[in-house]
């Protein structure tokens, strides 16, 4: 457009000088309402459930091995013709900016301290002075998210040399800044454990010891299978790497549930393969969750699917080792319609209001529509303004109030199963693991609470919901 003027002016004749102040003004008043409504189309799209919400561009992580991804490389493979990404239009109504909703306590400072040692011996004594008391009961209707995709440099047994992984995400806008561990990190809170990687036995111990305690029965793995390769940038969950988990959750009383991501090439074919492999390996272990006798399975972006391929799904595996009892992923009100062959429903974000499906006034209703199942999902809050700085409207800061409140909503809805987002969900802000409250350029803990205060709230809640009958 700017080219366009300037040639018109070469053409015209040049006109008086007290005209050409006149044109010149009106010029600089349509120039600046342009600017205005790019800015404005730009931040709309940047807050946008299909900018912000679709986690697959967490899994998208930067590995030195692989190329750096924008957030324009964030596609999803699916055999759906018609992909139902969220849109402006899908969040509640009453949704309010909350690029203010940002509490004192919970500032940053800028400069760092000296990078954090991973010390299982530290969060030994952490758990134990936590715990004093003697064990809860163990709830299996409640259920977290935890993501095995972490690693860092640690004394493997097997002597293999580990590298920094997912701690070194992407910033995502413009300028593709690559996080730095351990100084830096792809998070706005800092682990209290140090950078530890999914692939220590004694983490994963140190962890699982600390869902039980809070009375957490289900632990819900992310899982990109083996077949993806490399595609999920550095989140595939090898079988080795599940086995260790199931060993450790077994060791806990725990209930492994799968959370299946949205890998590339997700089709009835490629599903159904994963879900065999899931059920041959680990179908009949003692560790291994199921409803109804069918291995559990959370479906991430499961709208980006054909509700065609989901019903051949279902009737394909009907009566098999390997048919899946199918939790679908409500973002939309019309995913409703599209996942009427999965057997519940769930949330997953912690951002009361974000979705139709995580505003918390919209949950007694799903649970009393009856015809399926209906899990709230509830955190302790959300900030991803780290990889996102362009995301500040959705910040949900962290508090023992917020928490409540969405356990509040979330046993009041009347579910018979609620699942916590997340145990370490880092990149998002949404754990409940211990996280550091004193960490300089990091998010501090609200109201001079401790770093353990998610573990207790959690134990607290999961206390309530047990005796809510």
């Amino acid at each position: 457009m700017v080219t366009n003027i300037k040639l018109h002016k070469q053409h015209a004749k040049k006109p008086k000088k007290s005209s050409r102040k006149g044109w010149m003004t009106i010029l600089g008043v349509f120039v600046g309402i342009y600017i205005i409504f790019a800015i404005f189309l730009i931040k709309s799209f940047a807050t946008s459930p299909e900018a912000v919400g679709n986690k697959g561009q967490e899994h998208m992580v930067v590995n030195p091995t692989h190329p750096s991804h924008t957030p324009d490389d964030f596609k999803h493979d699916d055999d759906a013709k018609d992909p139902l990404i969220p849109q402006p239009s899908d969040l509640d109504p009453e949704i309010t900016d909350h690029s203010t909703d940002h509490d004192t306590d919970d500032s940053t400072d800028e400069g760092t301290t000296e990078p954090a040692i991973p010390s299982v011996t530290k969060h030994r004594l952490l758990k134990d002075e936590l715990y004093e008391n003697d064990k809860v009961s163990l709830n299996y209707n409640v259920f977290t998210f935890y993501y095995a995709w972490y690693d860092a440099p640690f004394d493997s047994p097997d002597g293999k040399k580990h590298d920094y992984m997912h701690w070194n995400h992407q910033i995502l806008d413009d300028h593709k800044h690559i996080c730095v561990p351990p100084e830096e990190i792809g998070a706005n809170v800092y682990p209290s454990l140090g950078l530890y990687s999914s692939y220590d036995e004694e983490m994963t111990d140190v962890h699982f010891q600390m869902i039980a305690d809070s009375g957490i029965g289900v632990v819900v793995i992310s899982y990109w299978p083996d077949i993806t390769g490399s595609e999920s940038q550095g989140s595939t969950v090898s079988d080795d790497l599940m086995d260790m988990l199931f060993r450790v959750a077994q060791k806990h009383s725990l209930k492994v549930s799968i959370h299946l991501e949205p890998f590339k090439g997700r089709s009835l074919k490629s599903m159904t393969k994963v879900m065999k492999h899931i059920s041959d390996r680990w179908g009949k272990h003692a560790s291994i969750h199921k409803i109804d006798g069918r291995i559990s399975y959370f479906v991430y972006d499961s709208y980006l699917v054909s509700k065609s391929t989901w019903s051949k799904l279902v009737s394909t595996t009907r009566g098999k080792p390997h048919a899946p009892y199918l939790i679908g992923l409500l973002v939309k009100s019309t995913d409703i319609q599209l996942l009427t062959d999965f057997d519940a429903l769930y949330s997953y974000f912690a951002v009361d209001g974000f979705t139709y499906g995580s505003t918390s006034r919209h949950w007694r209703g799903f649970v009393e529509r009856g015809s399926q199942k209906f899990i709230p999902c509830v955190g302790p809050g959300y900030i991803d303004e780290k990889i996102r700085p362009w995301n500040r409207r959705n910040t949900r800061t962290r508090s023992r109030e917020y928490y409540r409140k969405m356990w509040d909503a979330a046993i009041a809805s009347g579910a018979e199963m609620i699942a916590i987002t997340s145990f370490n969900e880092w990149h998002e802000g949404t754990v409940i693991e211990p996280a550091l409250c004193d960490k300089n350029g990091y998010v501090k803990c609200a109201n001079n609470d401790n770093e353990v205060v998610y573990l207790d709230q959690t134990r607290l809640h999961v206390s309530r919901f047990s005796s809510k009958d």
